[in-house]
C-alpha cells in the first residue's frame, strides 16, 4: 500500500514537473513569435476585439476639461535612535545646511531637539536643485542629483518624539511631466493577447492596459522617490530590518470635477474618476478648510500593485474655498496642509515594522527551544539588537506622554466623508486611536520577547559555564598525565610484568 501511494506521489510531482516546463517553452515561444504561436480561434477572437478598439479608445478619453495634473508626490523617511548617526553624516556629507547662514549648525539642531522633553520642532531646508541648476533660485540652494521626472526637492525635517524624526520630501514634477497620466489615458492602446500564468490566454482590452499603464507609472514614480532616499538619506525604510516601504502620497488637481465624489451606485461612477482611480467615496477624507480636496490611502490598480500609495486631490473648479484658504498656489499649498498628516500617518507603518522585527525575534527565540545549541540561535538576534532598543525607546515615550506631540504636528484637519450615527470621524482622532491599539499591541509581544531573551541568556550562560567547568577538568588531567607521566609508565611497566 505504501509504494503504490509513493509511486502516485511520484507521477503527480512528475506531471507537475512537466506541466511547468512546457509552460515555460510556451511562454518563451509566444514571446518570439506571438502570432505564429498563438491558436487559430485565440487569433479570431482577437481581430474581433481590435476591431472594436477605436470606439474602446474613444469612450475612455479625457476631455481637456477633466485634465488631472500630479503636482508632486510627498515621501516621508524615519530615523529612530540607531540611524541618527547616518542622518547627521548623510546631511553634512551632501552639504545640506541651512543653518549656517546664522553660524548654527543642522547637526547641533538635531541633537538638541532630541533632548527636548516635547517633539514638535522641524526644520526647513529649503529647495534642492540639480548642481547644473545651481542659480535657479535666490541665493544659494543646496544640490543632490534626482529623478528625471523631478523639478525640485523640498526637504524638511519635524521631530516627532525626542526619539524619531521624520524627515518629509516632497518631489515637485516637472511641468511637462504633470499630465502623464491624462497622456497614458488618451493614447490609442491596441487589444493583444497574453498567455496566462496557469494556462490558457488573457485577452488585454485597451481599458485594462490603461489601468495598467497609469498603475505602471505611479509605482515607477514612488520607486524613484524611495530609491532617492535610501541613496541620500537613509533611515528606516532603507535600513536591512525594515519589512515595509516608505509611504508615497500623490497630490494633484482635477478640473471641474470634485474627486471622490459620492454617487448613487458603484455603475454611476465618472469616467474620469475611475479612470485616474479618484472614485473611491467610501474610504476618502475630506478637508475641513477646502470642501473639494479630499484624501485617499488606498489607490486600486486592477493588476499593479501599489502599497503603501495614498493620493490627495482637489478641485481647480473650486475658486471660492481656495481664495477663502488664501491659497495663491495651488501646489505648494496642497503640500503644506498634507506634509504633517503624512508624516502623522507614517507613524503607523513605523509600528508595523516593529511588529514585524519582534515577530521575527521571537520566532527565532521559540524555535532555540527546540534545538541543541541555544547559544547559536540567541546569536542571530545580534542583527536584530538595534532595531529592538528602538523599539523601548519609542514605547516608553508612547507610554508616558501619549500622541499629544504626534498630533501636534498634524496641521490640516481631515473629516470622513461617510457621517455614522450623526458625527462624521476626525481623521487625526482615528490615527491617534489605531496608533494606541498598535503601540499597546507591540508593547505586549516587547515584553514577551524580552522575558524570552532573558531566558535565553540564562540558558547561553549556563551552558558556557558548564562548558568552562568541562574544559578546566580536561585541562587538570591534561596537567596531571604531563606532570608525571615518567611515574605513569614506568607503572604500567611493572603491570604488563606482573601479567
Amino acid at each position: 500500500m505504501s509504494e503504490n501511494t509513493s509511486g502516485r506521489s511520484l507521477l503527480k510531482k512528475l506531471s507537475a514537473w512537466r506541466w511547468r516546463q512546457s509552460n515555460r517553452l510556451r511562454h518563451r515561444l509566444f514571446r518570439l513569435s506571438p502570432r505564429f504561436f498563438t491558436p487559430k480561434r485565440y487569433r479570431e477572437s482577437l481581430e474581433r476585439d481590435r476591431a472594436k478598439d477605436a470606439a474602446e479608445n474613444e469612450k475612455y478619453k479625457v476631455s481637456e476639461d477633466q485634465f488631472y495634473r500630479v503636482y508632486a508626490l510627498l515621501s516621508v523617511e524615519y530615523f529612530a535612535p540607531s540611524h541618527m548617526d547616518d542622518l547627521i553624516r548623510s546631511i553634512e556629507q551632501a552639504g545640506w545646511d541651512p543653518l549656517s547662514v546664522r553660524g548654527e549648525s543642522t547637526s547641533d539642531w538635531i541633537r538638541q531637539s532630541r533632548m527636548t522633553l516635547e517633539g514638535g520642532n522641524w526644520l526647513n531646508f529649503g529647495e534642492l536643485v540639480r548642481p547644473s541648476e545651481r542659480h535657479r533660485f535666490l541665493g544659494e540652494p543646496s544640490t543632490a542629483e534626482m529623478p528625471d521626472w523631478c523639478d525640485y526637492i523640498n526637504l524638511q525635517l519635524s521631530q516627532l518624539t525626542p526619539s524619531l524624526t521624520a524627515c518629509t520630501a516632497v518631489f515637485y514634477l516637472k511641468p511637462e511631466q504633470r499630465l502623464d497620466l491624462v497622456e497614458i489615458a488618451n493614447k490609442k492602446h491596441v487589444s493583444n493577447i497574453d498567455p496566462a500564468p496557469k494556462g490558457g490566454y488573457s485577452f488585454n482590452a485597451p481599458v485594462f492596459l490603461k489601468d495598467d499603464e497609469i498603475g505602471a507609472r505611479r509605482r515607477g514614480w514612488a520607486e524613484d522617490a524611495r530609491a532617492w532616499f535610501k541613496a541620500h538619506l537613509p533611515g528606516l525604510f532603507s535600513s536591512r530590518t525594515s519589512h515595509l516601504q516608505a509611504p508615497i502620497t500623490e497630490i494633484g488637481m482635477i478640473d471641474t470635477l470634485e474627486p471622490f465624489a459620492p454617487k448613487e451606485s458603484p455603475d454611476n461612477r465618472h469616467q474620469t474618476l475611475d479612470t485616474f482611480k479618484l472614485y473611491d467615496y467610501w474610504e476618502a477624507w475630506r478637508s475641513v478648510d477646502i470642501s473639494s480636496l479630499k484624501f485617499s490611502q488606498r489607490v486600486r490598480h486592477l493588476r499593479v500593485d501599489l502599497s503603501d500609495y495614498s493620493v490627495a486631490a482637489m478641485s481647480r473648479n473650486d475658486k471660492t474655498a481656495l481664495e477663502n484658504a488664501g491659497v495663491t498656489d495651488a501646489s505648494p499649498e496642497l503640500v503644506r496642509m498634507m506634509r504633517s498628516t503624512i508624516a502623522l500617518l507614517g507613524v503607523h507603518q513605523v509600528l508595523r515594522n516593529y511588529t514585524r522585527v519582534l515577530s521575527e525575534a521571537r520566532d527565532t527565540l521559540s524555535a532555540s527551544r527546540r534545538t541543541s545549541s541555544p547559544l547559536r540561535q540567541a546569536n542571530s538576534l545580534k542583527a536584530r539588537h538595534v532595531s529592538l532598543a528602538d523599539i523601548e525607546m519609542v514605547l516608553g515615550e508612547l507610554s508616558d506622554e501619549g500622541l499629544g506631540r504626534f498630533a501636534q504636528c498634524e496641521t490640516a484637519k481631515f473629516e470622513h466623508q461617510e457621517v455614522v450615527d450623526g458625527k462624521s470621524l476626525d481623521l487625526t482622532e482615528e490615527i491617534e486611536k489605531r496608533l494606541m491599539q498598535d503601540a499597546t499591541r507591540l508593547a505586549r509581544l516587547n515584553r514577551s520577547v524580552n522575558q524570552m531573551i532573558s531566558e535565553r541568556q540564562s540558558i547561553v550562560t549556563s551552558t558556557a559555564m558548564l562548558r568552562l567547568a568541562q574544559l578546566t577538568i580536561l585541562l587538570a588531567i591534561l596537567a596531571i598525565v604531563t606532570t608525571n607521566w615518567e611515574a605513569l609508565f614506568e607503572t604500567a611497566n611493572q603491570l604488563r610484568n606482573l601479567l
